[in-house]
């Protein structure tokens, strides 16, 4: 597992803000852990095939809310391609804000 962890460059972090796309995309804030997890499949750093991720995110979802989390999935999937980190270096994450209990 370490090798697997040693192989992801620190210009593979893209700044997601999974609970405003929680919040203004899916109207649900319980979504931001699988929005998180199309996040970094969008990397294509994780060892699984699209087809299989949404196979497990439906397999393990709460009862009726499938599409609901292949919808999330989907958005951070969007969310992440969509990110234009390289253009400004991995250091810039101008435009996300932690929350930092101010």
């Amino acid at each position: 597992m370490r090798n697997y962890f040693a192989q992801i460059a620190i210009d593979d972090i893209r700044p997601i803000d999974a609970t405003r796309l929680a919040i203004d995309e899916l109207a649900n804030v319980k979504t931001q852990n699988v929005i998180m997890v199309g996040a970094a499949f969008a990397t294509g750093k994780l060892l699984l095939e699209a087809e299989t991720l949404e196979k497990v995110v439906q397999r393990h979802a709460p009862r009726g809310t499938a599409d609901l989390n292949l919808a999330a999935l989907r958005c951070g999937i969007d969310a992440a391609s969509a990110c234009d980190y390289s253009a400004a270096g991995p250091t810039n994450l101008s435009g996300f804000h932690q929350n930092d209990g101010q």
